[in-house]
């Protein structure tokens, strides 16, 4: 009961159902809806359609505006009433009558409308009249009512001032510029200055003087698009909404614009004949929206140009994945077959170092026979040695020493030959490669010329391979130097270095082809029938032995038929170091020994006989590797010197079948092989043998090892 005492038009208690609230609220709402009212109004022959909205007279529909169609409705809801202005106003226009000072232009365009239908006896107030009746309905408009109207707030019992209406333009938020026809600028309110950044001294003046293009962006077409508005305003009497525009605006004196984006609307003011008095230019600044879509299109143009990217580069990637794929098939196809050549290249590789051991194993033999046979006949003579004998010492030592080199071909070109360093005076090296090779350089009138430094020149180096450098260089300008040509050599000591230079005129070559003589196979002169014997390798051999010392090697030539100089530098040793000693020469043993010499080759055992009997040792020779096996039964020898390649056992056999016995831990092993590879030598070691010469045997060495 409370709730309907205060207001409330029902009351629902809880709990209630969703058909019980509707039923609630339809009664409610009958209760309260108007009586209804006739959609048609008749007043003598004028007629109101209030449900369409429509008026006709006489039978003929009237053409009428909104604002005129509510007159005629209040006109035709009271027939016979005498109306007041502001009773008028309030039946057209409600609460909003305040912005009808424009009420009598209305009443003048009905009254010419009805005027025009058949009935003689239309009537509507004309400026000045009081009343007007048409059809039984009365009008009473008193002209100062009217006059009121049109000044006045709304009626009440206390009177409000009257507003400022330019005061009112000027605080509106939106920019308004209005235009005669003409297009001159009338009137222009707060908000369009500050948007334009103008002053109120563009009023008078034509709207496209104040805001001409751009003339810097020649695709401006600003004032085309608004004049174009304009004309269709005044020429239909019409609001023309203008699309978004471009209209830059003069930022100053200087003749520069800014860029501004635009959304325009023209609405036309009429007079009572329809005609356009003025134009109300409203726009609003959309630059910051333009310039934030126009981001947004960038970002989506990036995103998709990065997406198109993105694509390219995955189908990029599948098409490499794809090439990559048949290329990894062509590599394991090309490695397959490089696998099966490498290994076909290893099993040639295999048989050529079998057959240079085997060719190397033959040479020693002979060489070794030749030599020691040699050596012993020039001992005979002389009890100091025949003077020939150094020398044959020194060649022999050489081609011993290049028979080991072709146990591994490549070793002199690939940098991994073996040398026995040692401290030694590189005038002695020098000297003696010279005395070598002086001999043939007597043939047809060359001349071979030595200057050497008075004081020691100490290097660490292997004597041998030292020479083989001399040896080398000498050959090679013995080998371009013409009959009656000159050869200098000259030795000194540089910087700390020693410095070797081999200098000819012969026939010399172009500067640009120095580096390449110390190629493989390289060779100074073109092939031909006068081109002198060799393979071309001599100097890259040099070259290899030079800089295994730490040296270096060049050549220079001022061009062909100028000569030729090759210098080589070495980094001395410490000067103060002392000079090495030549080594004594060997005398009678200091005890004794009972050997056993296993040579397959008779005429080498012979002479390894002979020498070791003159150093007053017991010797006894086999040929075969059984009967050395059947000679030391009895464990009556000191030494076994055991050729390796034997014909019917080899000599790890041999060694092996000896140290199984009792006695064979009291023997010295001692190898003679033609094979003096470093595997050869670490099969000797694991067979049992003390010791492994390489043929052509180096008597000095032996006699060392016998008297340890």
């Amino acid at each position: 009961m409370a709730a309907l005492e205060i207001g409330a038009d029902d009351y629902l208690v809880k709990p209630f159902s969703q058909r019980e609230l509707v039923a609630r609220i339809g009664a409610v709402l009958r209760r309260c809806r108007p009586p209804e009212l006739s959609t048609v109004l008749d007043v003598g022959t004028l007629r109101v359609d209030t449900a369409a909205r429509q008026a006709s007279g006489t039978g003929v529909l009237l053409n009428l505006r909104p604002r005129e169609y509510a007159l005629l409705e209040a006109l035709a809801r009271s027939p016979g009433r005498v109306l007041s202005a502001e009773q008028l106003l309030e039946l057209i226009w409600g609460a909003s009558w305040q912005q009808s000072a424009t009420v009598i232009e209305h009443v003048y365009r009905v009254r010419g409308k009805l005027s025009r239908l058949p009935t003689p006896d239309s009537r509507l107030p004309t400026p000045g009249a009081r009343t007007a009746d048409h059809h039984g309905a009365r009008l009473r408009i008193p002209s100062r009512s009217v006059r009121a109207a049109m000044s006045t707030s709304r009626p009440s019992s206390t009177p409000k001032p009257v507003p400022d209406f330019r005061r009112l333009f000027d605080s509106t938020i939106s920019p308004l510029l209005i235009l005669a026809p003409d297009f001159t600028i009338v009137e222009v309110n707060r908000a369009y200055l500050t948007a334009t950044g103008t002053r109120r001294s563009i009023v008078g003046r034509p709207v496209f003087e104040v805001f001409p293009d751009n003339p810097e962006d020649p695709s401006a077409d600003g004032v085309t698009n608004l004049r174009r508005s304009l004309e269709t305003v005044v020429g239909t009497g019409r609001t023309d909404t203008m699309a978004l525009q471009r209209y830059d605006i003069p930022t100053g004196g200087e003749g520069g614009f800014a860029e501004r984006y635009w959304s325009p609307v023209n609405t036309p003011v009429l007079d009572a004949d329809d005609r356009v008095t003025h134009i109300i230019h409203r726009v609003e600044d959309v630059t910051e929206f333009v310039r934030l879509r126009r981001a947004g299109h960038e970002r989506e143009r990036a995103s998709a140009e990065a997406q198109m990217r993105a694509e390219g580069m995955e189908i990029d990637l599948f098409v490499r994945a794809r090439e990559i794929r048949e290329v990894n098939e062509q590599f394991r196809r090309v490695n397959g077959e490089l696998d099966a050549a490498g290994r076909q290249l290893q099993e040639e590789q295999r048989a050529k170092d079998r057959f240079i051991a085997t060719l190397s194993h033959e040479l020693r033999n002979p060489l070794a026979a030749a030599a020691t046979a040699a050596t012993e006949l020039l001992a005979l003579d002389l009890p100091g040695g025949h003077p020939a004998l150094s020398v044959l010492e020194r060649q022999l030592g050489i081609l011993a020493r290049m028979s080991n080199d072709l146990l591994d071909g490549t070793r002199a070109l690939t940098g991994r030959l073996e040398l026995v360093p040692e401290r030694m005076d590189l005038r002695s090296a020098v000297e003696s490669a010279c005395a070598d090779m002086r001999g043939l350089f007597g043939h047809e009138g060359r001349a071979l010329d030595l200057r050497l430094p008075d004081d020691p020149v100490l290097v660490d180096g292997d004597r041998l391979r030292l020479a083989q450098v001399l040896t080398n260089l000498l050959s090679n300008a013995l080998k371009y130097t013409l009959p009656g040509g000159r050869t200098d050599v000259c030795l000194s000591c540089v910087d700390g270095q020693a410095q070797l230079t081999v200098r000819d005129d012969g026939i010399g070559f172009e500067p640009g082809q120095a580096e390449e003589l110390f190629g493989v196979f390289m060779r100074a002169a073109p092939a031909g029938p006068h081109t002198p014997e060799g393979l071309g390798l001599g100097l890259a051999v040099a070259r290899t032995i030079v800089e295994l010392h730490g040296g270096r090697i060049s050549a220079h030539s001022d061009g062909p038929d100028k000569g030729a100089s090759f210098g080589v530098l070495l980094p001395t040793a410490a000067p103060d170091a002392p000079q090495p000693a030549r080594p004594a020469a060997t005398g009678r043993a200091q005890r004794q020994l009972v050997i056993l010499i296993v040579e397959d080759n008779t005429d080498l055992a012979a002479t390894y006989r002979a020498l070791l009997e003159r150093q007053g040792h017991h010797v006894t020779v086999v040929h075969t590797g059984a009967d050395a096996v059947t000679a030391t039964e009895a464990g009556l020898f000191d030494v076994v010197l055991c050729d390796l390649g034997l014909p019917d056992m080899d000599g790890y056999t041999v060694a092996r079948t000896v140290r199984s016995r009792p006695h064979g831990a009291g023997l010295r092993l001692i190898a003679v092989s033609g094979f003096s590879r470093g595997t050869d030598r670490t099969l000797a070691h694991e067979a049992g043998f003390d010791a492994h010469l390489a043929k052509p045997l180096p008597l000095a060495d032996l006699l060392g090892l016998l008297e340890r």
